[in-house]
């Protein structure tokens, strides 16, 4: 019979495993492990495309919108155009490695670059982007759905309400780490919890402050 592997118990080990659970701020989260970096970006990648998360749904102007100009998953949160393309929101997070002090960090964050072009469909109904128009800033385009914004534009007021998957992906590694049957210590444990604990509460607080905003923006225009 195998031996079950269990993580050291002593005060140090778990002193060293709580330090190293890893941390989230706004649209950026950070770990000391690659392993738990990777972990967090396929958590994100996986709870988008099976919906997972249970994100704010489209609003049907939005989805037939989108049917319109053939995207792959018009009915997907922030997954439109499903795979094919590298700068769809999807595919933005990357991991850069910084250091504190003597110590490997690993940032998991929007990578360089920029959304892919806005689509065009041509006389003949072929799908296009259009190279000529701008493009948001993959670090933008994340922030924008992860935390929310309301946008005026004229008379009208676009809201883009909060879809916060960096969140939940960190949110569902952690989970993933409390579950590991090699840990057995009660205080990590209730560390995790904790950790999780203060990403829902950063969002429910995130979720308050966009309906202030929205209520706010529409007694403006009236």
């Amino acid at each position: 019979m195998p031996m079950k592997v269990e993580f050291s118990n002593t005060y140090n080990a778990k002193r060293k495993r709580i330090r190293n659970i890893p941390k989230i701020m706004a649209t950026v989260a950070s770990s000391s492990g690659k392993r738990k970096a990777a972990q967090v970006i396929l958590n994100f990648q996986q709870g988008i495309k099976t919906n997972r998360f249970g994100l704010r749904p489209l609003k049907p102007r939005t989805i037939s919108r989108k049917i319109h100009f053939q995207f792959t998953k018009p009915k997907v949160p922030l997954y439109g155009l499903g795979d094919l393309d590298q700068n769809s929101l999807i595919n933005s997070l990357g991991v850069t490695v910084s250091k504190m002090g003597s110590k490997k960090v690993f940032l998991i964050g929007a990578r360089k670059g920029f959304h892919h072009y806005p689509v065009t469909i041509s006389k003949s109904g072929e799908r296009r982007f259009n190279k000529n128009a701008k493009r948001l800033p993959l670090r933008v385009l994340l922030k924008v759905h992860e935390l929310g914004k309301v946008i005026r534009n004229g008379k009208a007021i676009i809201v883009i309400p909060p879809r916060p998957a960096i969140h939940m992906a960190y949110e569902r590694t952690l989970r993933q780490m409390r579950a590991d049957v090699r840990e057995q210590s009660p205080e990590v444990k209730k560390a995790i919890t904790q950790y999780i604990m203060k990403s829902k509460q950063d969002r429910l607080n995130n979720l308050q402050k966009m309906s202030a905003a929205e209520r706010k923006a529409i007694e403006r225009s009236g």
